[in-house]
C-alpha cells in the first residue's frame, strides 16, 4: 500500500507563541488534511479537512506558493493607461 502524496501548497507562521518561524504547509492528496510541523520548536501541527474552525483559520493564514497548482492565483489588474499631462497644456 502506497503512502498518500503530500503536496506543498504554501507557508504559514508556526502556531507556537514566540517561535516566529515560517513553516511549509502540505496537503494530503487522499484526505485533504494539512500538516505543518515546525522544525525549530518541534510543534507537530496538523488540521483535518472536516470543516472545523481550526482548518478554516489555517487556510485563512496560508501564504500560497507561486508554483502551487492547488492554490488559485489572483490576477492583479493592470493600471489604467492615462495620457501624461504637460505643463504647457494648462
Amino acid at each position: 500500500m502506497k503512502k498518500p502524496l503530500k503536496i506543498k501548497i504554501g507557508r504559514l507562521m508556526c502556531l507556537t507563541p514566540g517561535c516566529n518561524t515560517k513553516v511549509p504547509v502540505r496537503r494530503n492528496e487522499a484526505t485533504g488534511a494539512l500538516s505543518f510541523p515546525c522544525i525549530e520548536c518541534g510543534n507537530p501541527a496538523y488540521a483535518k479537512n472536516d470543516g472545523s474552525e481550526h482548518y478554516a483559520n489555517t487556510m485563512a493564514r496560508l501564504i500560497p506558493l507561486e508554483t502551487s497548482q492547488d492554490v488559485p492565483k489572483t490576477d492583479v489588474p493592470a493600471p489604467a493607461k492615462t495620457s501624461p499631462k504637460s505643463i504647457f497644456n494648462l
